[in-house]
């Protein structure tokens, strides 16, 4: 009897098995024919539903390799149809999951190419009743996805810095910092790890100059400004970081002197004068530190205050004009006998050398910088 047991309980997992084996069948039945549809549909240049029924063909089929192709064709319908938000999507969906299959270098740089184009602007359009609307930025989006499928791959410093810049542009400060920094230590020779040394020096002055409590984004700027000008003396820039450097010396000059008002009026005079001295001996260079001389000459009736005045900056300008070139020119008859339709003759203008470029100097004010 138990003889026939054991066999009863084989057959039934043989049926099983059989059945499990052809409802995997049908469904790979059923995929290859939505990759068929999908397939005409796309010689019909019917894109978006060529993509439907490609995306049908993955959902249905069992086979690990026609889920990849279905997915593939998924992405290149969604390409010709320019919805490469999807395309993108796609091909995050084939990284996930069929990473084996694809050739991960160029589909990421293919989705690199496809945040490149929202950065510049692009936007998927989808269907409405109202003609002609776009889908929302995903620009920070698709760049943060990129970066974390290949952090290291060749256009990553390139990513950051844009991504740096997308930080700004949205009010996140603390992200765009995070990522610049990013930028210098995991590239530290290349153009990019320039150009964020520059936007890392910038957004801190901005910072320091709407607020800084502690002094700290005054700091870094400062640091910032002064490793760069280490490492690109001679940089076309060069000049803006050294008045940006004077200018951030300002911005802490200015807080020390504020700091000496506050216990100026708290009556606490000896700490007031310890920061309107300190303005004097650390920054004498700075507009504040006149102002700073006069208080502390009030406070301290020993102290001998300067009586050289304070000159502003002053930077030379070049004046030129703008080149001229050879150009046709259009000359009209004074007297046509009253006929308008007169062969007109066409002139080659003789440009001469322009005028000798000269240097004069200009007083310049920082704060309109």
């Amino acid at each position: 009897m138990r003889y026939f047991e054991k066999i009863s309980v084989f057959l039934s997992v043989v049926v099983l098995f059989l059945i499990g084996t052809s409802d995997l069948q049908a469904d790979d039945i059923t995929a290859r024919s939505s990759f068929r549809d999908g397939m005409t549909k796309e010689k019909d240049e019917k894109y978006l539903a060529a993509a439907a029924a490609f995306e049908e063909a993955h959902v249905q089929a069992n086979d690990p390799v026609l889920k990849a192709n279905a997915l593939m064709n998924t992405a290149r319908c969604y390409r010709k149809a320019r919805q490469y938000g999807k395309e993108f999507d796609v091909l995050q969906g084939l990284i996930k999951v069929h990473i084996s299959r694809i050739n991960f270098t160029a589909v990421v740089q293919r989705q690199y190419e496809i945040a490149e184009m929202y950065f510049k602007g692009h936007r998927d359009y989808f269907v409405s009743w109202l003609p002609f609307i776009t889908k929302e930025d995903r620009t920070t989006e698709l760049f943060e996805k990129v970066l974390e499928n290949a952090p290291c791959a060749e256009p990553a410093a390139e990513i950051r810095l844009g991504l740096g810049r997308l930080y700004v542009n949205s009010q996140k400060p603390q992200k765009a910092a995070e990522t610049f920094r990013k930028v210098l230590q995991l590239h530290p020779d290349t153009r990019e790890a320039k150009y964020a040394a520059l936007e890392l020096a910038n957004l801190f002055m901005q910072l320091a100059e709407n607020g800084d409590g502690d002094g700290k984004y005054a700091k870094e700027a400062l640091e910032t400004l002064e490793n760069f000008l280490k490492k690109h003396p001679d940089d076309s820039e060069a000049d803006w970081i050294r008045r940006s450097i004077k200018k951030v010396n300002s911005y802490i000059a200015k807080r020390f002197c504020r700091l000496g008002d506050f216990y100026k009026k708290s009556g606490k005079n000896k700490t007031a004068e310890h920061y309107y001295a300190t303005v004097l001996s650390d920054y004498p260079d700075t507009p504040e530190a006149r102002d700073a001389e006069k208080k502390l000459a009030q406070l301290d009736k020993e102290f001998m205050p300067s009586k050289k005045p304070y000159e502003p900056e002053k930077q030379n300008f070049v004046e030129a004009e703008f080149p001229q070139e050879p150009e046709k020119l259009l000359v009209q008859p004074d007297d046509s006998n009253g006929s308008f339709l007169l062969p007109v003759k066409d002139l080659k203008r003789n440009v001469s050398a322009p005028e000798k470029i000269r240097t004069f100097k200009e007083e310049v004010d920082d704060d309109a910088l």
